[in-house]
Parts: C-alpha cells; sequence; structure tokens
C-alpha cells in the first residue's frame, strides 16, 4: 500500500464513550453533547487477524464499483492505496455529518461493514433524529489531518481523522430547536477492510 505514515500528535483531542456525553473543549457554552462511538486508548487497538478480514469480507452488500449501495464513493476513495483509504475515512465522517442534515442513514449503511458497532451507533443517532421528526441544521464535521497508523495491513488499514465536530442545532420539523449540540475536537479511528466493492469501515471508535 506504499509509505506507511507515522507520529500523529494533537491537542484538545477529547475521550468519549456511548454511555457518557462526550466531553467538549473550548468549543463547548452549555449546549449538550451528542453520543460518539466507543473510546479506547490508543494503545489498545491490537493487529487483526487475516481470519477477521476475511469474515468483515464476505457480510458487505453488493454495489458498482463506483459507488456503494446509495452513495456515489470519489474516485480517490476507491482507490486500493494508502491514499484511498485516508481518503475514504474522511469521506465516511463527511457523509455522517451530511446524513445528520438530512435525516438520512441510508448512506451510512452502505458505507459500513455490518459488523461495526460504532457505525451502529451513529447510524442509529440518525434513526433517532428521524423518528422524532428532527434534523441537524448543518453539516458540522470539518477535517483536519488524517494518518494511517503502523498497525495497518494492505487490506485493513487503521486510520485516524482528526475532526472538530462544530457546535449544531437539532431542529424539529416546524424549524424550532429541539437542543443545541456542543463541538468538540475528536479524533475519530476507522478500521477499513477491503472487499469487492471496495472500502468499508468495519470499526469505529473515538481514541486519546
Amino acid at each position: 500500500m506504499g509509505r506507511v505514515l507515522t507520529g500523529y500528535a494533537k491537542a484538545a483531542v477529547v475521550v468519549a464513550s456511548l454511555a457518557a456525553a462526550l466531553s467538549v473543549t473550548s468549543c463547548s457554552d452549555g449546549a449538550e453533547a451528542e453520543p460518539t462511538p466507543t473510546s479506547t486508548s490508543t494503545e489498545s487497538m491490537s493487529s487483526p487477524s487475516p481470519s477477521s478480514s476475511t469474515s468483515s469480507t464476505s457480510s458487505s452488500g453488493s454495489s458498482t464499483s463506483s459507488s456503494t449501495g446509495t452513495v456515489n464513493v470519489p474516485a480517490a476513495a476507491r482507490a486500493h492505496t494508502e491514499e484511498g483509504a485516508k481518503a475514504f475515512a474522511e469521506f465516511y465522517l463527511s457523509t455522517y455529518s451530511q446524513a445528520a442534515v438530512r435525516a438520512d442513514s441510508s448512506p451510512l449503511v452502505s458505507l459500513s461493514d455490518t459488523t461495526c458497532g460504532g457505525c451502529k451507533s451513529l447510524i442509529d443517532l440518525i434513526n433517532g433524529y428521524k423518528a422524532k421528526g428532527q434534523h441537524a441544521d448543518s453539516a458540522s464535521m470539518v477535517l483536519d489531518d488524517s494518518v494511517l497508523r503502523a498497525d495497518s495491513s494492505s487490506n485493513r488499514p487503521v486510520v485516524d481523522v482528526l475532526a472538530k465536530d462544530k457546535k449544531k442545532r437539532i431542529l424539529n420539523a416546524d424549524g424550532t430547536v429541539a437542543k443545541t449540540v456542543a463541538g468538540a475536537y475528536i479524533n475519530f479511528r476507522l478500521t477499513l477492510v477491503w472487499t469487492r466493492d471496495g472500502w468499508k469501515v468495519n470499526d469505529l471508535r473515538v481514541v486519546q
């Protein structure tokens, strides 16, 4: 997959868990926090085994080479390369941000492996908005940097993406504000798997 990048140090990274509200940095002004994928320490993820990669591949849905389900994946994010993996990880997070505005989780479902628990938490969050007739007022995710971790493999890369999730409002169907979600700096870790249809997210979590 080419050169593996190392070294990724950023300040103000936030750790969260599904059961607790997301801690925030200076972006917060009393707004409530949003649940995020399960957190972990940077040391807790071990290199995946070949058998887990095979299992993940077989569980993914079918699509064309230029799209995944309902999503048109950019050419850069379809490449089976180091840069392709990083581009796909960034595209996934951008897709989540846009899906929250539309209250439509189908794009994330298309890009996620069926075994990804962190993906399911984001999908469930958006489905919760839809059930209540709500949606985010803006695509709040601003991506800063992405790095392929040294414990990656060519078919199962692990990508760290630092992002700023800006403060946003969750609106009701009539335009009134249901709640305000505080902003935060978040270090996402996405484990991808290469399938016959291209990349899928196999694991998604927040790390410190």
